[in-house]
């Protein structure tokens, strides 16, 4: 029997039909006696049909997604009721495989989309060149200049312009820029950029990031912690901190959940917030233009993101902390 015409009649047979509109299996035991079959259709397709098997495929919401159907059993025998608890239990396995198809194509292009969206995000997110080579070419007063050594250091003392350079004159303090090779621009440019994904909230804004980082790096150089962690340690505190409350809403954990937010119903977890805040600065670290975590060495980004993780984040969670 050729091919094409066995294909065009499984494609346009009524018994496959009428399975799939009705949800019903059908098991035809003599094919020409049944009001059911197109007699007409197998005589032209050549191919004698004596017994029909036709049950509906399910997906796990019972929808019909398919219809399976055997034709003639070998020992010339219409199908009985074990065939068709035996076929109807094969095509839960065909229905998983169909349904796993699908979820697999719908995966791919909600990744697609997602990629497309962090690629523009990534692009409006981060500053301009201009902004750039403006911090580049300044002087970064020292550290006894800026008095950010100090725990009782104002962080009002200085404008969101000078918080960046204080950042940098921080870096470099700590010795991050030359023992990773950071590159100076790429620093600059990754400062700004997290500055800017700082909404203007009424505190947990960039200002707040800057003085939990200032805190931080008051307590490395005054009160012995930096003999007491790896460099690796310190560049992991000094980034979390900086970053720990990228793109907060203004709002709890609780406004979160109880609104069903996007947020919330992304992460769906107690720590809505905070986990939003790891990956927001994970995205910004892993965009092309900041270059792999500031440094030009893979082996050094791989360790600082095993170091910066959420449990290095700072939970300021209103409901729980008066941070």
């Amino acid at each position: 029997m050729d091919k094409s015409s066995y294909s065009d009649w499984l494609i346009n047979n009524s018994i496959a039909e009428l399975v799939a509109s009705t949800g019903l299996p059908v098991n035809i035991s003599d094919a020409y006696q049944d009001p059911r079959f197109d007699a007409e259709a197998d005589q032209f397709s050549g191919f004698h049909i004596r017994s029909v098997l036709c049950v509906p495929i399910w997906n796990s919401n019972h929808q019909i997604i398919g219809v399976a159907q055997v034709l003639n059993r070998l020992d010339g025998k219409p199908f009985d009721d074990a065939d068709q608890r035996l076929f109807e239990a094969f095509v839960i396995f065909c229905g998983l495989g169909i349904n796993n198809t699908i979820m697999y194509d719908q995966v791919k292009k909600s990744w697609a989309k997602q990629s497309v969206a962090l690629d523009v995000l990534s692009y409006h997110a981060t500053c301009s060149k201009t902004e750039v080579d403006k911090f580049k070419a300044a002087n970064i007063p020292l550290v006894c200049e800026l008095g950010i050594d100090k725990l009782s250091f104002d962080d009002f003392s200085l404008d969101v312009d000078a918080m960046v350079t204080a950042s940098l004159r921080m870096f470099m303090e700590l010795g991050m820029v030359q023992k990773f090779k950071i590159d100076y621009e790429t620093l600059c440019r990754w400062l700004l950029t997290v500055r800017k994904n700082y909404r203007m909230v009424l505190y947990h804004n960039w200002r707040h990031a800057f003085n939990v980082c200032q805190c931080m790096f008051s307590m490395l150089t005054t009160a012995g912690f930096q003999e007491t962690l790896t460099e690796m340690e310190i560049l992991a505190l000094i980034v979390g901190c900086i970053c720990h409350d990228l793109d907060h809403r203004g709002t709890n954990n609780a406004f979160q959940a109880k609104t069903g937010s996007a947020l919330s119903l992304l992460y769906g977890t107690s720590a809505t917030l905070e986990h939003h805040h790891f990956n927001h600065a994970v995205m910004i670290l892993q965009s092309e233009i900041q270059r792999v975590y500031l440094c030009h060495c893979h082996l050094h980004a791989n360790e600082l993101r095993s170091s910066f993780t959420p449990s290095k984040s700072v939970f300021t969670d209103q409901q729980k902390d008066k941070y």
